[in-house]
């Protein structure tokens, strides 16, 4: 039995092995300082703590990059989408940088990666290695800004030279931006009234 640290909960092994170049030499136990595989776990995932005895995480993996690029993913026949799902499972299982989802409103499945290189590795492991005849979509790129400081003020004109806009911008304040997501800000121009009554 092997205890999931992060999981809080124990699982059978099947199998413990060492490999020796291409081959693969099944042993009882594993010294520290190997690098083994171990068969019949199905709830480990990339970075797992794995201990004989029940121990606490001592610290999780953090992965700061978020996946960038997206794609749309179905079956290209319908009696294969069950297949489909077990190999996306096991993609997210064994890359800890793919994303797999569905889309609430389409139910698409949805993968994001870290660029559009890394959703060709994963297409052509599902095609290739699981076996599914799949199709996506363009890639989508998602892009978020945010404004961290005071900017501007910046001046623009209409096309006639007749309207002169100054535009500057600046971070809401957290209370106003909890507010605005509670909808307790009406939509168009409040009043300063209303927001000092919100806030």
């Amino acid at each position: 039995m092997i205890y999931l640290a992060s999981k809080y909960h124990t699982e059978k092994v099947q199998q413990v092995a060492i490999y020796m170049g291409k081959d693969r030499v099944m042993c009882e136990k594993v010294i520290a300082g190997n690098i083994a595989g171990i068969v019949g776990l199905k709830d480990v995932f990339v970075g797992e703590t794995i201990s004989t005895q029940e121990i606490y995480p001592f610290e999780q993996i953090k992965h700061y990059s978020e996946p960038v690029v997206t794609k749309s993913i179905e079956a290209s026949d319908s009696k294969d989408l069950a297949k489909l799902i077990i190999a996306l499972r096991e993609i997210s299982k064994e890359d800890a940088t793919i994303r797999v989802e569905i889309n609430q409103e389409t139910g698409e499945h949805l993968i994001s990666g870290m660029g559009e290189l890394h959703l060709e590795i994963i297409e052509y492991k599902i095609r290739n290695e699981k076996g599914v005849k799949i199709k996506t979509s363009p890639p989508i790129v998602v892009y978020r800004e945010t404004i961290t400081g005071s900017a501007g003020p910046v001046e623009g004109k209409s096309p006639n030279k007749h309207t002169k806009l100054k535009l500057e911008i600046e971070p809401v304040e957290p209370g106003v931006f909890a507010a605005m997501l509670d909808g307790k800000v009406p939509d168009g121009r409040p009043k300063g009234k209303v927001l000092v009554e919100v806030l």
